[in-house]
């Protein structure tokens, strides 16, 4: 493994791929650093984004989109339902597994070096470097490192940066054999389904026979508690 980079991310999600991916079309040596075994997995998003990523980006919709959303459905506590949107498609529904890999893989052809299974355990700099060792006792070192490693970063938390000033914790699941409009999605508000956020359903296919439904509250305890209550 080389051990010299000019730039080190740690983190291989969707940012630091597409910022990977940004630095090697400028000819810099990139190395993502990253604790899972297989990029996108596991799931950790609802899978529903705005058109404008695959425009802005350039990401192509094929196998990557699942379903278009046009509108919504949002259900007030009181039970009162609005329904927004007409035929402009607003959002897709997308496989975020494959989203994942699309932009790994393209990080990785444009020449970048992913290293997967290690998890950063220790940052020391020496004079203009800094050095990253993993649990797999391997040491890569760059003159800059980027953290993209989520709400937990470890590279935040290293370096001594502000903490975020609220997480909330989400809990999902795909659900099959529903009947529901493929176009829109289910939103629902109110303390007694999801206090401080909210719960949603989201259609996964054309037929509307499947979706991905989840919740987030501002509590992490709560949050299984009031998904089997919303199940």
């Amino acid at each position: 493994m080389k051990k010299i980079y000019e730039v080190i991310i740690v983190g291989a999600g969707p940012v630091g791929c597409y910022l990977g991916a940004l630095l090697r079309k400028a000819n810099v040596d990139v190395a993502l650093i990253d604790e899972r075994k297989t990029i996108g997995e596991p799931v950790q998003c609802a899978g529903i984004i705005t058109p404008r990523v695959f425009s802005q980006f350039h990401i192509p919709k094929e196998d990557i989109v699942q379903q278009a959303i046009t509108g919504a459905h949002i259900t007030a506590p009181d039970g009162t339902t609005v329904c927004i949107g007409d035929s402009t498609t607003r959002a897709y529904s997308i496989d975020r597994y494959a989203f994942d890999q699309y932009l790994a893989s393209e990080v990785e052809s444009l020449g970048a070096t992913i290293i997967k299974k290690q998890k950063v355990i220790k940052v020391q700099k020496q004079q203009q470097m800094i050095s990253i060792q993993t649990n797999k006792q391997h040491i890569v070192s760059a003159p800059l490192i980027i953290g993209a490693d989520g709400p937990y970063s470890i590279i935040r938390s290293m370096f001594g940066f502000p903490q975020p000033l609220e997480i909330v914790k989400g809990i999902g699941a795909e659900i099959q054999n529903v009947e529901i409009d493929p176009h829109l999605v289910k939103i629902y508000v109110g303390k007694a389904i999801a206090p401080g956020f909210f719960a949603w359903v989201i259609p996964t296919n054309k037929k509307g026979t499947t979706a991905r439904i989840g919740l987030c509250v501002q509590s992490p305890q709560k949050a299984k508690p009031y998904f089997e209550g919303f199940c």
